[in-house]
């Protein structure tokens, strides 16, 4: 019975099975809500997606139990081809190294699936990343972003940050795409970026003065008053394009013909959107609604916002050795002795 677990069969089996589940939570769409659910797929099938648990199937319970069976497996035939006398088969002991690498490979995955880590983080300068089981801070500096020649195409981007341990400043780094900082068993990897702006603005009403001044970025501005109002700031592109039809495209990161997407809510009703145009004269018309609101822009400073996404995986660890035996057991197999 033991040995039958370990059956090449079952593994075929088993890799066979898990396929087509994964086929099967790759085409339903996952973590949606449960309206999304009986709309997209029918009440009946929507109802036996969300019992089975196919809205979050990798996760669910029955994915789990294939996976373990698998492993099991993979065990059982691993521990079946193990005798002290394959050590003197070259065959045999290559084949052995390549079950074991498959198993630790698999191992890796698992320990992957269950203990892995991953946060992402949208930074504006001075704030910080806290890592609170190693008593250590990454904050975030300064952010710089570089063109390639005579193109608005963006080359590089990085981050530059530092490290503190207790509070003590230990070290900086410039964190690049694929050039991660290594720290504490996390690996920061830079993702990309946001562009905000801090804005000087006048907004009028029927030529009545609403509200004027420094309208920092990422802050709602707030109107008391009879008909208090609420402006959000829900968009800013730093430099754009507007084509015949009227379609706005973002054209650099550097500030150039800015554009910015107003939502005015009365509570939390949005009774008003508009896109002001601050430093085009050809689109500044369009900053003037008669009767609504007109938005006068005096000064932009733009603020980056860096993202940065930090990973810890247990598990790496495992997936790489596991590769190392496999091509370890490969070599042992190719190889032929000389006569």
């Amino acid at each position: 019975m033991f040995k039958k677990i370990g059956s090449l069969k079952i593994t075929l089996f088993l890799l066979f099975i898990l396929a087509v589940s994964s086929i099967l939570g790759t085409v339903i769409a996952q973590h949606q809500t449960d309206d999304f659910y009986m709309q997209k797929y029918g009440s009946v099938t929507g109802r036996i997606i969300l019992v089975f648990n196919g809205d979050d199937f990798f996760n669910s319970i029955y994915y789990n139990i294939l996976l373990f069976c698998l492993s099991l497996n993979l065990v059982v035939c691993t521990v079946n081809s193990f005798k002290f006398v394959l050590l003197k088969d070259r065959r045999k002991l290559a084949i052995f190294i390549l079950h074991c690498g498959v198993l630790v490979v698999f191992a890796g995955a698992l320990s992957s699936r269950f203990t892995k880590q991953e946060h992402r983080y949208t930074l504006l300068p001075g704030e910080k990343v806290t890592l609170h089981d190693e008593g250590a801070e990454v904050v975030f500096k300064e952010f710089s972003i570089e063109y390639y020649l005579q193109s608005q195409i963006p080359k590089e981007y990085r981050s530059r940050i530092e490290i503190f341990e207790g509070g003590i400043f230990k070290s900086d780094y410039v964190l690049r795409v694929n050039h991660p900082l290594r720290y504490k068993g996390f690996c920061f990897y830079q993702s990309s970026f946001n562009v905000l702006a801090d804005v000087e603005i006048e907004i009028s009403h029927r030529n009545k003065i609403l509200w004027k001044g420094l309208w920092e970025h990422g802050k709602p501005l707030d109107i008391s008053g009879k008909n208090a109002l609420r402006f959000e700031m829900t968009q800013f592109l730093p430099d754009v394009s507007v084509d015949e039809q009227g379609i706005i495209r973002a054209r650099s990161y550097n500030l150039g013909n800015a554009a910015m997407l107003i939502s005015v809510y009365k509570k939390d009703e949005m009774v008003h959107e508009q896109w002001v145009f601050p430093l085009d004269a050809a689109m500044s018309k369009e900053n003037r609604h008669p009767g609504i609101f007109d938005f006068e822009v005096k000064k932009i400073i733009p603020v980056y916002a860096t993202v940065i996404q930090a990973i810890k995986d247990p598990g790496l660890g495992f997936v790489m050795s596991g590769f190392a035996l496999l091509f370890s057991g490969l070599i042992l197999l190719l190889f032929k002795k000389k006569a």
